[in-house]
């Protein structure tokens, strides 16, 4: 019998890589903190696997509608990481000025979240059918080596 732990790691490894190639694909940057931030955990019973990822996913994922004002914080946060030209405006100017143009206008969504979904289902049956195929073979061959058929 193949021990759950042998196939657990290379399959939230699996579904980590296909995970990020799928963000990158929608025009996410490779290095960017969102795909860095992606990992696939497991609970102790095996029963879920979930994905983890940075709180903005779920904006980068689906947009953001206008009409919010988002917190300025994170825009601070990235405008120095990236080392953004301010144009002579403060740090915390620019980020209330980009804060107001997604309150006003929105922020169109890159519409992954589906074909990770799909991605991963596939993973996941591929994976399960793979086991269950080498755990009949496996059953199969000690039953005649053991001529218990």
């Amino acid at each position: 019998m193949i021990d759950i732990v042998q196939i657990k790691e290379p399959l939230l490894r699996d579904l980590e890589k296909a995970t990020k190639a799928i963000i990158a694909g929608s025009g996410i940057k490779e290095n960017s903190e969102l795909i860095k931030s992606i990992r696939w955990n497991e609970t102790e019973d095996d029963s879920i696997m979930t994905l983890i990822a940075n709180d903005y996913f779920i904006y980068a994922d689906e947009g953001r509608r206008k009409g919010k004002m988002p917190p300025v914080e994170p825009l601070i946060k990235w405008i120095k990481k990236n080392n953004i030209n301010t144009k002579g405006l403060s740090i915390n100017e620019l980020a209330f000025m980009i804060a107001n143009a997604i309150k006003r206008n929105g922020v169109m969504g890159k519409f992954f979240s589906g074909e990770i979904m799909e991605s991963t289902t596939d993973i996941v049956a591929e994976e399960l059918a793979n086991t269950m195929a080498e755990n009949i073979c496996e059953a199969i061959v000690q039953a005649i080596e053991n001529k218990n058929f």
